[in-house]
């Protein structure tokens, strides 16, 4: 599966719009008598899951389970929060999306970070000197 930052991008933009902190990924279920096996019962598609692992492994959540129950979670973190600062913008996502394209290069979240951050000052310098 390849992942995909457009996904990525709406599911931490559908996050932040909520008034909530945690968002839910689930129960754990067993799946057996003798309580050694489980399954996550979830309404996030493959895909979702996917990406959430990816997002937790770079940095941009963190998942969890409640203590005392077997619901699984997930919050935004600093770094993913950093990353829906640097991509909110629908004009500067785009534009950095086809010059990443244009320039034969793949696109990631750090890079995306830096790229634009260097096309907001770009932008409020051209801004100021009108």
């Amino acid at each position: 599966m390849k992942r995909d930052l457009d996904l990525v991008r709406s599911m931490l933009i559908k996050a932040e719009d909520s008034d909530e902190r945690y968002f839910d990924i689930g129960v754990w279920d067993w799946t057996d008598h003798d309580m050694r096996d489980r399954e996550l019962d979830t309404k996030l598609s493959q895909t979702e899951l996917f990406h959430l692992d990816l997002m937790e492994q770079g940095g941009l959540i963190k998942k969890s389970v409640c203590e005392h129950s077997d619901f699984a979670m997930w919050e935004i973190t600093w770094h993913g929060y950093d990353f829906l600062d640097a991509s909110r913008s629908e004009k500067l996502w785009n534009r950095l999306k086809r010059e990443a394209k244009a320039q034969g290069i793949s696109l990631t979240v750090n890079g995306a970070i830096s790229a634009v951050r260097v096309l907001s000052a770009e932008l409020l310098s051209v801004g100021a000197a009108q």
